[in-house]
C-alpha cells in the first residue's frame, strides 16, 4: 500500500515536471517577438531626433562663436560690407535690390537682369555659385589702417582671399583694388580774379587741403615740386560728390579721378602757387556712373564732395622687392595670384609711408604714418579664416572652428568633387594646389599648406610641391584638428607665432559681414537706391512722403538721419510758413524688413511719421533739404551652413546672426520739436 502510493506520487511529480519545462509554443514566441520589435523600434525612433538635436545645438554654438570672432576683427566704423560682383574686367559693380536674407542659388535670369541693368558682361562660365547665398554680399568698402611700422610694411587684408585681376595699359599697372588715403579738407574759394586778388591763387597752406569753387566747377591742390625720384610726374586724386544733372530733381552720385601734374622747381625767390583746374577737364577720368563723359559732369552740390589721394600700384608682379620711388603713396602685392584670380590678400607699402611728412595749417612739419583705405571684393565667403597661434607648449595642435574639413576628392553637394581651396573657378578642371593654406599673420605670407591629410612647408620659389616640400604635420579632417610635429616647432622656436588658417568645410559653412554704409547719399534721379544711397518718398519714383527708402540689401541695418525737416499735424502748421515746420536734429532707427514696390523697384524704408510725434511728411520747404545726411551705425556677422551632405539633393540652410550697434559719434533718438 505504501509502496503503491510512492509510485503514484513519483508519477504525479514527473508529470508536473514535464509541464514545468514544456516552454512556449511558436505562437507565443512570435507574439512576444512582435511586441518587442514594436517597442524597440519606438524607442529607436527617438535616437535620431536626439542626435539631430545635439548636432544642431553644437552647430549653433559653433556659428555663434564664429560670428563673435568675425565682429571682433572689425572695429573701424569706416569699414562696411556691400553687395558687389566683379565684371569681366575685374571691376566691382554694386548690386541693387539684393536681399541679405536671400540664401538661394542665383539664377541665369537674375544675372541677365543684373548685367542688363548695370551694363556689363560677366566672363564666360562665371559660376552662379559666386552670386549665391552669402556670396551675394561680399564687397568691402574702406578697410582702414595706417601704413604698418613693420619692415617690410605689409598688411594682410582681413577678409582674404580676395578677388583680383592684374592688367597693364600704356605701361600703367592696375588691379581690382581701390587704395586711397584720408579725405582732404576743402577750402571754399573763388577762382574768379578780382581787383583785390587779380591772380585768384588759392590760399592753401597744406597738402592735406584742397580749394574748390562750386560755382565755376574748379578745383586746386597744394603744388608738388617735380622730383626725379618720383616714378611718375603727377599725383592722382579720387573725388566723389553729388551733382544735379540738367533737369534732374535729385542729385546723382559721381566718382571721378583727377590727375594733377607736378610743377617745375621754382627759381630763387620765386613762390610756387596752387593753380586752378577744371573739374571736368582733360585730366579727369569718370569712374562712375559708367558711360558719363567729362562734358556731361553735373555741377557739385556744395558740401557733398570728398577728395582723397590715391595710392599708386607700382607693379603687377607680387613679391618682396618692389620698385618703390620717393613717393610714399605707393603699394604692391606681396602674395602671388592663385588659380582663378584669387589672392591671399597681403599688400606691401612703400616704407616712406610709415613716416610721411605732413605740413599742417601752422606750417609745421610732422612725421606720421599715412592712413590707408582699401576697397576690395572677398573671393568667397565660404572660405573660412580662423586666426590661431601655435601653442606655447606641447602638444602643438590647432583646433579649427568647425570639423569636417574639405579635402581633395571629397564629394560636394553640387555633384562635383572638391578640388582645392579655389575650386569654384570658371572652367577649372584641374586640381588646385592645396586643401587649406596657413598664413603667418606677421609676415602676411603663406607658411604651410595641406594636401591629402599632410601639412607641408610652403616654398614661395616653387609653391605647392609635396614631392619636395617638408612634411611637418597631419590633418584630422573629421575632427578639424591640425597636429604639428613637436621637434619641428621647438627646433624652429615657433611657439606663439600668429597664424591664419584658410579652409573649407563640409556643410558649406560660410561667414558674411554686413555693415551699414558710413554715409548714404541721395540716389540718382529716377534710379532705385543702391547699397549706399537713399531715396525720399514723393519724388520722381513716388512713394510715401514720410518715408526714407533704401535698397533691400540694407534691411535691418541701423541708420541716423540728421537735421530732419517735416510737415506736422499740429493746428499751428502752415504749409507756406517755414517756421511752422518741425525739425529733429537726429533720428536713429532700424531700417524695416517690409518691402514696398516704389516706382517699380523693391525698397525697404524708415518711416519718420512712425518715430517722430506729429510728423506727417518730410519737406524741403524750410531749408531746401528734407534731411542733411544719413549715416550708418550697425554691423552684422552672419554664419550659414546646411544639413545635407548628399550630393544632388536640395539644401536647407541655417543661419545665425550677431548684430552690433556701433555709433559713429554720440547719437540720440530725438522725437521732434516744433
Amino acid at each position: 500500500m505504501r509502496r503503491g502510493n510512492r509510485e503514484l506520487n513519483r508519477e504525479i511529480g514527473l508529470r508536473r515536471s514535464s509541464r514545468t519545462h514544456r516552454g512556449f509554443s511558436l505562437v507565443e514566441v512570435l507574439v512576444t517577438m512582435a511586441i518587442l520589435v514594436i517597442g524597440i523600434l519606438a524607442v529607436a525612433r527617438l535616437f535620431p531626433y536626439g542626435f539631430l538635436s545635439i548636432q544642431r545645438t553644437a552647430n549653433i554654438s559653433k556659428a555663434q562663436a564664429m560670428a563673435t570672432a568675425a565682429l571682433s576683427s572689425y572695429q573701424t566704423p569706416a569699414e562696411y560690407i556691400d553687395a558687389g560682383l566683379p565684371d569681366a574686367n575685374g571691376q566691382i559693380v554694386d548690386i541693387p535690390a539684393v536681399l541679405p536674407d536671400n540664401l538661394a542659388p542665383a539664377t541665369t535670369t537674375e544675372l541677365a537682369q543684373l548685367q542688363s541693368l548695370l551694363g556689363f558682361t560677366l566672363p564666360v562660365g562665371f559660376p552662379l555659385y559666386s552670386f549665391s547665398n552669402v556670396n551675394r554680399i561680399k564687397y568691402v568698402h574702406g578697410e582702414t589702417f595706417t601704413v604698418p611700422a613693420s619692415n617690410p610694411a605689409v598688411h594682410l587684408l582681413k577678409l582674404g582671399p580676395v578677388y583680383n585681376i592684374f592688367s597693364t595699359v600704356s605701361n600703367v599697372p592696375s588691379d581690382s583694388l581701390v587704395v586711397h588715403g584720408s579725405n582732404l579738407t576743402p577750402v571754399v574759394e573763388s577762382a574768379q580774379p578780382t581787383t583785390d586778388n587779380p591772380s585768384a591763387y588759392p590760399t592753401l597752406t597744406s597738402p592735406s587741403d584742397y580749394a574748390i569753387d562750386y560755382a565755376r566747377g574748379a578745383i586746386a591742390f597744394y603744388p608738388r615740386i617735380a622730383n626725379s625720384g618720383y616714378a611718375v610726374p603727377y599725383r592722382t586724386f579720387l573725388m566723389t560728390y553729388q551733382g544735379y544733372a540738367s533737369g534732374a530733381t535729385a542729385p546723382s552720385a559721381i566718382t571721378i579721378q583727377i590727375q594733377v601734374p607736378d610743377v617745375p622747381a621754382p627759381q630763387p625767390g620765386q613762390i610756387v602757387e596752387p593753380k586752378w583746374m577744371a573739374i571736368n577737364g582733360s585730366n579727369t577720368t569718370v569712374i562712375s556712373p559708367p558711360g558719363l563723359s567729362n562734358a556731361a559732369l553735373p555741377a557739385i552740390f556744395p558740401g557733398s564732395d570728398q577728395v582723397s589721394r590715391r595710392f599708386r600700384l607700382v607693379s603687377t608682379t607680387p613679391g618682396l622687392n618692389q620698385p618703390f620711388s620717393s613717393d610714399p603713396y605707393e603699394y604692391a602685392w606681396l602674395t602671388p595670384q592663385e588659380t582663378g584670380n584669387a589672392n591671399v590678400g597681403t599688400l606691401i607699402f612703400n616704407p616712406l609711408g610709415r613716416a610721411a611728412a605732413d605740413v599742417n595749417g601752422s606750417g609745421l612739419v610732422a612725421q606720421k604714418p599715412l592712413q590707408v583705405y582699401v576697397d576690395y571684393l572677398v573671393y568667397d565667403n565660404h572660405i573660412l579664416r580662423d586666426d590661431r597661434s601655435f601653442p606655447t607648449s606641447r602638444p602643438y595642435d590647432l583646433e579649427l572652428s568647425v570639423s569636417g574639413i574639405d579635402q581633395q576628392g571629397d564629394p560636394m553637394t553640387d555633384q562635383t568633387t572638391y578640388d582645392g581651396l579655389y575650386h569654384d573657378v570658371p572652367g577649372d578642371t584641374t586640381l588646385d594646389e592645396a586643401d587649406l593654406v596657413i598664413v603667418n599673420r606677421t609676415t602676411g605670407l603663406p607658411m604651410y599648406y595641406a594636401k591629402n591629410g599632410t601639412i607641408y612647408t610652403y616654398n614661395p620659389a616653387a609653391p605647392y610641391s609635396p614631392g619636395t616640400d617638408l612634411p611637418v604635420g597631419t590633418v584630422d579632417a573629421k575632427n578639424g584638428i591640425l597636429t604639428f610635429q613637436q621637434t619641428y616647432i621647438e627646433s624652429n622656436n615657433l611657439q606663439g607665432v600668429p597664424l591664419r588658417v584658410l579652409y573649407r568645410a563640409h556643410r558649406a559653412w560660410g561667414v558674411q559681414l554686413q555693415q551699414a554704409a558710413a554715409q548714404y547719399t541721395p540716389a540718382a534721379a529716377g534710379q532705385a537706391p543702391t547699397s549706399d544711397t537713399y531715396y525720399i518718398g514723393g519724388g520722381a519714383l513716388g512713394g510715401s512722403t514720410s518715408r526714407v527708402y533704401f535698397s533691400p540689401s540694407e534691411e535691418g541695418k541701423t541708420v541716423t538721419l540728421t537735421d530732419v525737416y517735416y510737415a506736422t499735424n499740429l493746428p499751428s502748421f502752415n504749409p507756406a510758413d517755414p517756421t511752422t515746420y518741425g525739425h529733429s536734429y537726429q533720428v536713429t532707427a532700424q531700417i524695416g524688413t517690409l518691402v514696398q514696390q516704389v516706382g517699380g523697384f523693391p525698397m525697404v524704408y524708415v518711416d519718420v511719421s512712425a518715430i517722430v510725434p506729429n510728423a506727417t511728411a518730410l519737406s524741403t520747404v524750410p531749408t531746401g533739404l528734407a534731411l542733411r545726411s544719413v549715416e550708418g551705425n550697425s554691423i552684422k556677422a552672419r554664419v550659414v551652413w546646411h544639413d545635407n551632405l548628399t550630393p544632388g539633393q536640395d539644401l536647407f540652410w541655417h543661419k545665425v546672426d550677431d548684430d552690433e550697434f556701433r555709433p559713429g559719434g554720440s547719437l540720440t533718438l530725438i522725437g521732434g520739436s516744433q
